[in-house]
């Protein structure tokens, strides 16, 4: 029974070498007795094709988008006014009015007048006087413009541009996409066939016998 089974396993073997289809083998005696042959059983094997539904594991990505904050350095220009005092030295005139004490020699005429020495007809005196210049110095307070040159500082308020570089952070959220497997079980089909053995006598009556197993799932 044993050498039966493995002789169905190696026929099974064969099997699957050759085209799927049913497979007849003979088995007879090399013998040329023609006596021999008559009486020794002929067998064939014949296979049936069969299906087994399996289910196995398989990793299978699953992708998504997330979103990943990326930032960089980054510099802004920041404009501001500063104003610078400018002075510079300038001269001006300065006039003041003083008064000097001048003398003139101021003259007029006056009469002077004597005693009489003279009448006239009527007995009655002649005056004696006579016109005289008479000439004197005389003080007058003449004014005068006395100028001098005065430095002094003149300054003005100048606005000037001022641009600085500022660094800062410049930061955004860029799509990326992440793919991790997951296991998944996926159904398969799986052949395998089953041999049978059938014999029969080499007479116009014959007895037949079947036997039979499973050759082999692979998978």
């Amino acid at each position: 029974m044993m050498n039966e089974n493995l002789f169905l396993v190696s026929m099974g073997l064969l099997f699957l070498l050759l085209p799927r289809q049913t497979t007849g083998i003979f088995f007879g005696n090399d013998n040329n007795n023609e006596d021999s042959t008559q009486n020794q059983p002929i067998c064939y094997i014949t296979y049936t094709q069969h299906y087994q539904t399996k289910y196995i594991t398989v990793q299978r990505p699953v992708c998504s988008t997330v979103y990943k904050r990326v930032c960089q350095r980054d510099y802004k220009t920041i404009e501001s006014t500063e104003y610078d005092r400018n002075c510079k030295q300038e001269y001006e005139t300065k006039c003041d009015t003083i008064y000097r004490t001048k003398y003139e020699q101021e003259c007029k005429t006056v009469n002077e007048c004597g005693p009489s020495s003279a009448y006239d007809s009527y007995g009655a005196a002649i005056d004696n006087c006579h016109e005289k210049v008479k000439c004197s110095q005389v003080s007058k307070q003449v004014p005068e413009q006395s100028c001098r040159q005065t430095p002094k500082e003149v300054c003005e308020t100048v606005p000037r541009k001022n641009f600085q570089q500022i660094p800062f952070q410049n930061c955004e959220n860029r799509p990326e996409k992440q793919c991790h497997p997951v296991p998944q079980r996926i159904p398969r089909q799986f052949p395998y066939s089953i041999p049978h053995k059938r014999c029969y006598q080499n007479q116009n009556t014959s007895t037949t016998t079947e036997s039979g197993g499973i050759l082999g799932i692979f998978g």
